[in-house]
C-alpha cells in the first residue's frame, strides 16, 4: 500500500530536514488554528473601536475597570509606551501610570475619560517636586514663656504633596531660628507652586497641599517633624507648637522624581516599580511609583533594550548578556548577569508568560524563568537562517492562551508568528498584521489593532483562509498518486501536489468521494497542500482508490 494519510494536524517545524520530520508536522501552516489535532482556520478579528488619533498606533490599553463594552476605553499611541496600573488595593480612581510618550505620565479615571474622545484626555507629569524655599522667611514673635530656658535652633522644610496623597521630597532648610517655648515663629513667603532647581521648569505637576515639618534636637540627632498641612495657595503660617507635640518624621527624603527620559515602567509583584535610560535601571519606592531615590539605582554593563516583570524578579534585555534583578527590598536588589551572550534584539518582543519572560534574540526566541534561568525555546523549530527572514528586531508580541504572537516586518512581508510551547512545541503564522496589541486578561481576549483599528482577534463573523503545507514524504521507487480523499465540515478545499520539487497538481475538491489525480509522471519525493476556510478532518492521496479504502477503514 502505497498512501500519504493526515489525521493529525500540527504546526511548522523549520529547524528540521523536511524529510525527517514527523507526519504531522508542517514545513508552512498560515492561518491555522492548530488546538483539536484537526485543521481549522482562525476567524477574522472583529471590529470594535476606531481611536481618534493621528499616525500609526504602536501602543494599546484597556482602561477602566467596570466597563464591559468592548469599545471601551481605549488608550492610544503612536509611541512605544509601557503603561503600569498602581499597585493599590479597591483604587477605584485607577491610577495609571506610563512611560514612553515623552516624560513620565500618570493619570486616573476622571482624567483620562474627561473633556475629549483621544484617550488619555488629560494626565499629569509623574513625580512631586521639592518646593522652592528661597524666598521663604521665618520671623520670631511673642515673649517666651520662661526667659531663662535655653534657646533651640529651628528650621523647617516644607514637602508638596498631589491630590492622590503622594509627598514630595523634603525642600532645603529654612534660615535657622532661635527659639523659646511661648514664642512663635511666623512663616511668610512659603511656596504656592514653584520648584527647586533642577525642577523649575516643571509645569503640569500634580499639587494640591503641602507640608510642614519642624526640625527637633534630641539625643539621637536633629530631626523634622510634623507640623501641620496647608492648601497650596497659603503662603503663611504661624507656628507655636511646643517641641513635645510635633508629629511624625518626614519620610520622603530621596523620594525624586523620575528621570525625564526614563522608560520601559514594569512592575514587581511587591509594588516595586522598575524604568531604565541607557545602562541604568532605576527602581521605585514599593507601592509609590512617583518615587525613584538615587541609592536604587544599578547600572549595567550593555545598554538596556527593555525589561519584563515576573514575580518578584525583573528580565533586564541589552544589546550583549541578559541579566536578572531580584529582591523584595529596592534597596537591597541584586543583579545577576546570565553567562550566555543573547542579546534581546526587540524591546517589543518582551512578554510576560509561562512562568517568566519571553524575549526576542539574535538566534530565537530565549526564556528567563527563577528556576532554570535561560533557555531557548525555539532550538530545534527554526533554524537562525529562517529566523532572521523574519527580522526578529521588528518583532510586537503579545501572549494569549500561552501562545506567543510575534508580528514582524521584514521589508518585504508583514505577518505574524504563532508559537505554542506546549507538550509538542511547533509555531504558525498568520497574514494578518498588527501595529499594536492587547492582552485583556479579564475576558482572556487579545485585541490587535490592525490598520488603526482596535480588532477583537478571533471574534468575527468569517473565517480566515488558512493553509497547510506537508513535510516532505520519500518512497523507496518511484510512483504515481493517482487518487486522493479530503474530510471536511465544507468545501471546496485546494489541494495541490508536489513531486519531486515540482507542482504537479492543483485540484479544487468539492465533496467527500474519493477522486482522481494527474497521471502520466512517476517521483520518489510527495509534498501536499491544503487550503480552506473550513474545517479539514483528514487528507489522503495514494496510489490507487483501495490504498484509500484501507486507510478510511
Amino acid at each position: 500500500m502505497t498512501v500519504i494519510a493526515l489525521r493529525d494536524f500540527a504546526g511548522m517545524n523549520l529547524g528540521t530536514n523536511p524529510e525527517l520530520l514527523p507526519d504531522d508536522v508542517s514545513t508552512n501552516a498560515v492561518n491555522t488554528k492548530l488546538i483539536y489535532g484537526d485543521l481549522r482556520p482562525w476567524r477574522s478579528p472583529l471590529s470594535v473601536y476606531t481611536p481618534t488619533i493621528s499616525g500609526t498606533i504602536k501602543t494599546i490599553y484597556r482602561f477602566g475597570e467596570n466597563s464591559t463594552s468592548d469599545s471601551q476605553y481605549w488608550f492610544a499611541w503612536t509611541s512605544d509606551v509601557n503603561v503600569v496600573r498602581a499597585p493599590i488595593d479597591n483604587d477605584l480612581t485607577e491610577r495609571t501610570y506610563y512611560t514612553g510618550d515623552g516624560y513620565p505620565k500618570v493619570t486616573n479615571l476622571t482624567r483620562a475619560t474627561t473633556g475629549g474622545s483621544s484617550l488619555p484626555v488629560n494626565y499629569y507629569r509623574l513625580g512631586v517636586p521639592p518646593p522652592d524655599v528661597s524666598n521663604t522667611t521665618v520671623t520670631i514673635t511673642g515673649t517666651p514663656t520662661n526667659a531663662t530656658n535655653v534657646a533651640s535652633s529651628v528650621a523647617y522644610v516644607i514637602t508638596y504633596v498631589s491630590s492622590e496623597g503622594e509627598e514630595s521630597v523634603p525642600s532645603d532648610p529654612t534660615t535657622v531660628v532661635s527659639y523659646k517655648p511661648g514664642q512663635t515663629m511666623q512663616l511668610r513667603h512659603i511656596p504656592t507652586g514653584t520648584f527647586a532647581s533642577p525642577y523649575n521648569t516643571w509645569n503640569n505637576v500634580d499639587v494640591a497641599t503641602k507640608r510642614i515639618y519642624r526640625s527637633n534636637t534630641g539625643s539621637t540627632g536633629t530631626n523634622y517633624q510634623f507640623v501641620t498641612e496647608i492648601p497650596l495657595a497659603q503662603d503663611y503660617f504661624d507656628d507655636s507648637t511646643l517641641s513635645e507635640n510635633l508629629q511624625e518624621l518626614v519620610t520622603t527624603w530621596n523620594w525624586l522624581p523620575p528621570e525625564a527620559d526614563m522608560q520601559g515602567l514594569v512592575l514587581m509583584a511587591n509594588g516595586i516599580g522598575v524604568g531604565f535610560k541607557g545602562n541604568t535601571i532605576y527602581p521605585s519606592e514599593p507601592f509609590a511609583l512617583y518615587a525613584y531615590p538615587v541609592q536604587y539605582q544599578i547600572s549595567t554593563e550593555y545598554p538596556v533594550v527593555g525589561l519584563g516583570a515576573f514575580g518578584q524578579s525583573v528580565f533586564v534585555g541589552t544589546t550583549g548578556n541578559p541579566y536578572v534583578i531580584q529582591g523584595s527590598d529596592p534597596g537591597s536588589l541584586t543583579m545577576t548577569k546570565l553567562p550566555q551572550k543573547q542579546a534581546c534584539v526587540s524591546k517589543r518582543s518582551i512578554v510576560e508568560m509561562n512562568g517568566g519572560v519571553i524575549y526576542a534574540s539574535p538566534d530565537g526566541l530565549m526564556q528567563v524563568t527563577e528556576s532554570n534561568g535561560l533557555s531557548s525555546l525555539t532550538a530545534g523549530l527554526i533554524n537562525r537562517d529562517d529566523w532572521q527572514s523574519f527580522n526578529p528586531s521588528s518583532f510586537s508580541s503579545f501572549e494569549l492562551d500561552s501562545r506567543y504572537y510575534a508580528f514582524y516586518d521584514n521589508g518585504t512581508t508583514q505577518g505574524c508568528l504563532v508559537f505554542d510551547f506546549g507538550a509538542k512545541p511547533n509555531f504558525h503564522k498568520l497574514d494578518i498584521y498588527a501595529t499594536a496589541g492587547y492582552n485583556e486578561r479579564r475576558k482572556d481576549a487579545l485585541f490587535l489593532t490592525i490598520g488603526n483599528v482596535i480588532q477583537k482577534w478571533d471574534y468575527g463573523t468569517t473565517n480566515l483562509t488558512m493553509t497547510w503545507h506537508s513535510k516532505r514524504y520519500r518512497f523507496s521507487s518511484q510512483i504515481n498518486m493517482g487518487v486522493g480523499k479530503i474530510d471536511a465540515a465544507s468545501y471546496p478545499v485546494t489541494l495541490k501536489l508536489w513531486a519531486d520539487g515540482a507542482l504537479k497538481i492543483t485540484k479544487t475538491v468539492a465533496n467527500n468521494q474519493i477522486f482522481k489525480l494527474q497521471a502520466g509522471y512517476r517521483a520518489e519525493k510527495f509534498e501536499l497542500e491544503v487550503s480552506a476556510s473550513d474545517q479539514i478532518i483528514s487528507v489522503a492521496v495514494g496510489e490507487t482508490a483501495k490504498d484509500i479504502r484501507e486507510v478510511y477503514v
